[in-house]
């Protein structure tokens, strides 16, 4: 199996095709999530951070890896408040009287 992800495709390890594909098809999945109001795109776009990040840093490209990082950040609040939307909510909808 090793061996398999060590193989060269035009001169590219295939873990580095691998990580790009995951990353890619990731990336796209968390965003269209998001765009329908669903907080699971956060954590999916958490692993396109993740496999892009492994990518950009085994690649030497440290100005991805910084903008990896950065969006790890950025979903990781994303998700700290949509649990605090989704709190307040709850509580809100416990306090209203019932019709």
């Amino acid at each position: 199996m090793s061996e398999l992800l060590t193989q060269d495709l035009g001169g590219t390890p295939l873990w580095n095709w691998l990580l790009q594909a995951i990353g890619l098809a990731s990336s796209y999945a968390g965003a269209e999530l998001n765009a329908r109001m669903k907080v699971s795109g956060f954590y999916i776009w958490i692993g396109s951070n993740v496999c892009l990040g492994i990518l950009h840093a085994t690649s030497g490209l440290w100005g991805l890896l910084v903008l990896d990082l950065l969006f790890f950040k950025v979903n990781c609040q994303g998700i700290a408040r949509w649990r605090e939307r989704s709190s307040q909510q709850k509580t809100l909808q416990r306090l209203e009287p019932n019709a």
